[in-house]
């Protein structure tokens, strides 16, 4: 039995098979249908992670900015600047991860963004 571009067949004007109708779709309910499992538990440790890891870097670099002042004689305008460095850092480098994830997949910024 042959069937047409439309979707009905030779012998009927039925179509041949179910058409399928696209609702909108609230988040609540795309979550609901899809359910929350093992894999979406482990990304939300694994992204739980890497964003304490940036935080104890900025608790970090508060102590250590201290430490070097005393260590190295630094003013308090070279400690503004060791402090903006890497907040500079931040600035820049997240646009640069951003762009590099829209073109080669979220995986591998990703994983680099924590080296």
């Amino acid at each position: 039995m042959a069937s047409f571009p439309d979707g009905t067949n030779e012998d009927s004007d039925e179509p041949a098979y179910e058409t399928i109708v696209k609702k909108d779709v609230t988040v609540d309910e795309a979550i609901n249908d899809v359910g929350i499992g093992r894999a979406q538990y482990c990304m939300l440790v694994i992204c739980g992670l890497s964003f304490c890891a940036d935080a104890a870097e900025v608790t970090f670099l508060s102590f250590v900015t201290e430490v070097l002042k005393c260590e190295w004689s630094l003013t308090e305008l070279q400690e503004t600047y060791i402090t903006s460095a890497v907040f500079a850092g931040q600035v820049f480098g997240a646009p640069s991860w951003g762009f590099f994830a829209d073109h080669a997949g979220l995986g591998q910024p990703f994983w680099g963004h924590l080296d």
